[in-house]
């Protein structure tokens, strides 16, 4: 919830910092479906994410958004979720694009499917950018360094263990937790260090979503 109120934040300041009367950019986003065929938990009503999402994509094609930023966790924990809830978004307007990133929840399938993840999503890879409009947008995989997806990132257990050490003490001392590894961070200030080469006189920003 942190993360989305601050990209929210962010999408006020594109637009009312921007001289012109429509803003910048118009974005959809998309925080936390979890859906899953089962019966409601507590405040968790899984299977009402399906019309509300409808909704929202409605709500999308209306505005006529220049994309939709997925922030994670569109399914709970049942691999076959993604065949009821991948087809909504596919009623966005052709001209509509929808980007995806991963959540803990995403991942956390019998593993035997993790090799289908980025195929399912429509990910060009764990991490990755897209510009729009000068705008370049940073996609991260904070799932990079954890337990929960070692089987599928096969990272040194080692590293993955350091990393969790790290917090001992700390509030995030949890075993879902991840880390941000280093190869990924080493691609973060490429992109950094090539948004400043490419857009160095127009407005520039960047917002990481992270789930």
């Amino acid at each position: 919830m942190k993360y989305l109120f601050l990209l929210l934040i962010l999408i006020i300041i594109i637009q009312s910092s921007s001289s012109q009367t429509e803003p910048t950019l118009k974005i959809g986003l998309v925080a936390d479906p979890q859906y899953a065929d089962k019966p409601a938990n507590g405040e968790r009503y899984y299977k009402e994410s399906l019309w509300k999402l409808e909704e929202a994509i409605v709500t999308f094609n209306n505005n006529e958004v220049d994309f939709v930023q997925n922030l994670g966790d569109i399914i709970d924990v049942e691999w076959n979720s993604y065949d009821s809830i991948i087809p909504i978004y596919q009623n966005l307007n052709s001209v509509i694009q929808n980007y995806h990133l991963l959540g803990n929840h995403d991942v956390a399938v019998d593993s035997v499917h993790l090799i289908n993840l980025l195929e399912t999503l429509s990910m060009p890879d764990y991490y990755y950018s897209y510009v729009k409009r000068g705008w370049r947008f940073i996609v991260l995989d904070a799932t990079d360094y954890s337990y929960f997806t070692n089987s599928l990132h096969k990272h040194d257990i080692n590293l993955v263990n350091s990393y969790y050490d790290n917090t001992t003490g700390k509030s995030n001392n949890y075993r879902w937790n991840s880390a941000i590894g280093e190869k990924q961070q080493n691609w973060l200030r490429m992109e950094l260090d090539s948004a400043e080469l490419s857009h160095g006189e127009i407005m520039f920003s960047i917002i990481l979503i992270i789930s």
